[in-house]
């Protein structure tokens, strides 16, 4: 592979990046080739993501009123490199990374330095103080005869002795960087590169591009950059099935003999694995990502950017003023036009990128929700004894040290009793010995969770992608299934299948350079999780008439809309009653991680599940490891996994509705649980016996929770009080020594309840949602894109219109005034679909689309949920709905808390 001898660097005052960012790119990929890009005023608002294909993207926003000057620094993602963390410095926007050229750091900072603040030498001592190679790039706005004649200023000054006070060069182009927007202004040069122990570096350029008033610079620094290697991709798509099929059948050899230990099963699992592998590399094409081709500019506009730069160099050396009022005109036209050009280009890719889908159903789809996705860029990660990682596996280990510390959050309470019953049941456990398979799985048992699978599933450590499970051969088939039965008679999960890649994704709204900030994603084996498909199947047999009604979560026909609409019909049909309701929600700190695996293994053998299916369960869940994985080539070292159960997998989430199952439930108070979402809540006339009841049952809850080594978070507990009255009760409740306040609105699985229950702050955040996820599609999603009528409607109503009407039946009784503001939101989509005026009855072309409006959807909604409700097995489900409005205490025809399957009867909506 080519190893370039230098590094090349790109600085850039933007004065705000966000619109000119093809033309930025055009120039430093495919006329400079940029290695490095340095933006000071990026001027980005702190909900612009901006995404550069193929460079790692970091920036230092400084926000006034929602938006401000900004530093950012782009480097390519083949080149190592990490985030350097800056100490607190005053008046220089800063952010720094860190490479290697030659074997030798290299610290790269881009900065900006108002004119406006002074600029101040401690700054300068902290930015040098990173390392013993450091540079600083960017707008310094400070000029002084030393690098231009005739333009001094007070930063000039100060920055001149402070380097001859100070062992640094200052690199500056030899022509002016800044023209100012009024003609009678001397052009000038603020924009440096301040070199500490870098010796190769070339002479700087300024380079007469781009759409600003600042001319970028470029020069370069001798040295190789450690590179690393190009990752090629399977094509999957191309490959040649029937041969990797014939491939497999002449490698595996069927046998009538019984795998008899765990060693055997663990070499039939290797070898099955090597020949899957190998017919892969033999049949799967490679292809390599050029994620550099989307920036190359068709010719047209190339040559108005020439024909605007030479104007531009022409504008630096004229005297005359008419002669450059006239110019800078002509460059603002070129300009408009350019960007015009620009973007028209962009829709043309894009027209054409959507002319090629296949399946416009799936694939249109797929690519408007690549456009919301987010790419996770881990900074460096401060721990809380002050540790810093910059390093990517310094990163990796950080977040693996706070993972596993989380899964160890509860292990060490201790419960005499409890743990005297939990040890009595493993030693149980392992007593028994028998290894006879009662019920064998059949390959038609295997082709049928082979099916299932979804083709765009990442794929674990293991690296076998659900393709090539999906067109495995017969005799492939006949040979998984015989490892998966001697499996089951011997009650063994193998060890290879146990170990999760961990991908850290960041959490909304969370500080990014704290490793708790993170939340692990695990991906595991595919051929452990085909395996776990049979154990949930035998598993569900035998407990799925134990689960309690009130649990809603990871069940087969329960939903978070009839959670919801149960405990909203609870709560209003009260309120026509006079009756307040007392609601808490419980969050239960990291639960999925710290269920305590003997614990589990207790209450699964206390529900008479056969001895030999507990016994496989808890060689799934022992002796499980995980290595998180940041890039391509980086993961932590492994760790064990003491507690929790296995995210990512599909025996996990039933398992933690078992050991969760015995909650206990208050005599008149009411539980509606979701997974580890609890709420409990009680109705009555007096808000002092509510909260009575209420104190009580969170008493009851806090000793199961702790009993069993799960942690509620005291701080993210709530409380509520559902009333008519203005006043809230004096008392408040209490868990442990912490007082929980009472909240006038909470949010629970998705749904915002206020204490009126008249559902507009929920639609008021739902609309929020709606036109953020406009904004995200606006690159195929726009009146200038040539996508079909169709097509933009069906991505309304497969991705935006789904934020507008979640849970829909719960809240559709609200007031007309919601409905309209959520309708608002459909009506631009209508508009852009069809490019109509804005005179257009919208109305009528809702008829002539055929598109009904956003209340008669939500009301067709709600008719359907409700008719779906009455034959359901759960009783607390098809209790829902059942009220007869009669039975409701009007005083008028429309009542003050009318339910919303009144209003799907009636035809009406709204009050």
């Amino acid at each position: 592979m080519f190893e370039p001898q230098e590094l090349r660097i790109l600085s850039w005052n933007a004065d705000g990046v966000r619109s000119k960012r093809h033309e930025l790119m055009d120039l430093a990929v495919s006329t400079l080739r940029a290695d490095v890009i340095s933006l000071c005023e990026t001027r980005l608002s702190l909900k612009s993501q901006l995404n550069f294909p193929g460079f790692a993207f970091y920036r230092q926003d400084k926000h006034t009123n929602g938006r401000g000057q900004g530093v950012a620094i782009l480097i390519k993602d083949n080149i190592h490199h990490s985030v350097v963390d800056i100490p607190k410095i005053e008046n220089i926007e800063a952010i720094a990374i860190k490479i290697i050229l030659s074997g030798i750091d290299h610290i790269i900072v881009s900065i900006y330095q108002s004119p406006n603040l002074p600029l101040l030498a401690n700054d300068l001592n902290k930015l040098f103080g990173l390392g013993p190679r450091v540079l600083l790039v960017g707008d310094f706005n400070a000029n002084h005869d030393h690098w231009i004649k005739g333009t001094n200023n007070a930063h000039g000054r100060m920055l001149f002795l402070h380097m001859l006070n100070h062992d640094y060069v200052i690199h500056a182009s030899s022509s002016p960087t800044l023209t100012h927007y009024r003609a009678n202004h001397t052009p000038t040069n603020p924009n440096l590169a301040l070199a500490l122990n870098i010796n190769k570096l070339s002479n700087i350029s300024a380079v007469p591009a781009l759409s600003s008033n600042h001319l970028p610079i470029f020069f370069t620094i001798g040295g190789s950059p450690c590179l690393k290697p190009p990752k090629p991709f399977f094509r999957y798509d191309v490959a040649d099935w029937a041969r990797y099929r014939a491939f497999i059948d002449e490698n595996l050899t069927l046998t009538s003999k019984v795998f008899k230990t765990e060693s055997e099963i663990d070499e039939a699992i290797l070898f099955f694995h090597q020949t899957i592998m190998k017919a892969r590399d033999l049949c799967v094409p490679l292809g390599v990502k050029n994620d550099y081709q989307e920036y190359k500019l068709p010719r047209y506009i190339k040559k108005l950017i020439r024909e605007k730069n030479n104007l531009r160099r022409k504008d630096l050396y004229s005297l005359d003023l008419n002669a450059k009022r006239r110019t800078r005109a002509r460059i603002n036209v070129l300009n408009t036009e350019i960007q015009h050009s620009i973007r028209k280009h962009y829709d043309r890719i894009w027209n054409n990128k959507l002319a090629k889908v296949d399946n416009p159903s799936s694939d249109i789809w797929r690519i408007a929700k690549s456009l919301r996705s987010k790419p996770t860029v881990i900074p460096s990660l401060i721990s809380p004894d002050g540790t810093v990682a910059s390093t990517v596996s310094e990163q990796s280990e950080m977040l693996a040290d706070s993972f596993y510390a989380n899964m160890n959050l509860t292990l060490s309470w201790t419960d005499d009793k409890v743990l005297a019953k939990v040890e009595q049941s493993i030693a149980k456990l392992d007593s028994f010995n028998e290894t006879e398979l009662e019920l064998p799985t059949r390959p038609k048992h295997i082709w049928k969770f082979l099916r299932n699978l979804k083709r765009r599933k990442s794929p674990g450590d293991d690296n076998i992608h659900n393709a090539l499970l999906k067109n495995l051969s017969q005799k492939a088939v006949v040979y998984l299934t015989k490892i998966f039965n001697g499996c089951l008679c011997l009650n063994y999960f193998p060890k290879v299948w146990k170990f999760a890649k961990v991908i850290a994704i960041k959490k909304p709204s969370k500080d990014e350079k704290t490793p708790s900030s993170y939340r692990p994603i695990s991906l595991l084996p595919a051929l452990g999780k085909l395996f776990e498909s049979i154990i949930y199947s035998r598993l569900m047999q035998v407990t799925k008439h134990l689960l309690k009604n009130e649990q809603f979560g990871f069940r087969g026909c329960h939903s978070t809309t009839q959670q919801l609409a149960r405990v909203a019909e609870h709560i209003s049909h009260n309120l026509n009653l006079k009756q307040s309701t007392g609601m808490i929600l419980l969050d239960i700190e990291k639960a999925f991680d710290t269920v305590w695996h003997d614990g589990l293994i207790h209450k699964l053998i206390q529900c008479d599940i056969p001895l030999g299916l507990v016994k496989l369960i808890k060689s799934y869940l022992i002796n499980r490891e995980f290595s998180v994985s940041i890039g391509d080539n980086t993961k932590s070292t492994p760790r064990l996994v003491p507690a929790g159960i296995p995210q990512g997998s599909i025996l996990g989430p039933y398992l933690f509705l078992l050991y969760v199952n015995d909650i206990p439930i208050q005599t008149r108070t009411s539980l509606a649980c979701f997974a580890d979402d609890t709420a409990s809540f009680t109705s009555a006339k007096d808000t002092g016996l509510i909260v009575d009841r209420l104190q009580l049952s969170l008493d009851s809850l806090r000793e199961y929770f702790t009993r069993w080594k799960l942690k509620l978070n005291e701080a993210k507990t709530e409380a509520i009080i559902f009333s008519r009255q203005r006043q809230e009760p004096a008392k408040l409740l209490k868990i442990g020594d912490h007082t929980i306040p009472w909240s006038k609105s909470v949010r629970y699985l998705g749904v915002t309840l206020d204490k009126r229950l008249n559902w507009t702050k929920h639609c008021s955040t739902i609309r929020n949602k709606g036109v953020t996820a406009m904004n995200s599609l606006s690159p195929i999603l726009n009146r200038r894109s040539n996508l079909s009528a169709t097509s933009k409607l069906r991505i309304y109503k497969t991705l935006v219109r789904p934020c507008l009407s979640y849970a829909a039946p719960v809240w559709s009784s609200t007031c007309s005034t919601n409905y309209d503001a959520l309708q608002v939101i459909q009506n631009k989509a209508v508009k852009i679909a069809f490019n109509t005026p804005f005179y257009t009855n919208l109305r009528n072309l809702h008829i002539k689309i055929k598109l009904p409006l956003l209340r008669e959807f939500i009301l067709r909604l709600t008719r359907k949920f409700y008719d779906s409700n009455s034959c359901h097995t759960n009783s607390l489900v098809s209790s829902i709905g059942k009220t007869n409005i009669n039975e409701l205490p009007y005083i008028d025809t429309y009542g003050t808390y009318r339910l919303p399957h009144h209003y799907a009867a009636t035809g009406l909506a709204g009050r």
